[in-house]
């Protein structure tokens, strides 16, 4: 009998963490992140955005989307939010801080 209970309490634990929506992230993106390649460029290149269609759904001009991409320009925190809904992604996914070096 205890068995069949602990049988049926992982059950109910695998249906609760299979009715949480997931994010699945492909490892070539994944890889990207890792080698410390822009987040911005890599999830508009993800979800297969030109910088025109990112800047146009972020209301920033491309210009100022090229800068942040190039990490030429700091983003701010309304824009930051703004690109994060625009790729459907966490505000964290963004990070727009850099790595320390070492």
């Amino acid at each position: 009998m205890r068995e069949s209970l602990e049988d049926l309490d992982d059950v109910r634990a695998y249906d609760r963490a299979k009715s949480k929506p997931q994010e699945f992230i492909p490892a070539a993106v994944v890889k990207r992140l890792l080698d410390d390649a822009n987040p911005i460029r890599v999830y508009r290149e993800y979800c297969g955005m030109t910088q025109e269609t990112l800047a146009a759904e972020a209301d920033i001009s491309k210009p100022c989307l090229s800068q942040l991409e190039n990490e030429k320009h700091v983003v701010s925190m309304r824009v930051l939010r703004s690109l994060a809904k625009a790729l459907k992604v966490d505000l964290g996914d963004l990070d727009p801080i850099p790595n320390p070096p070492g």
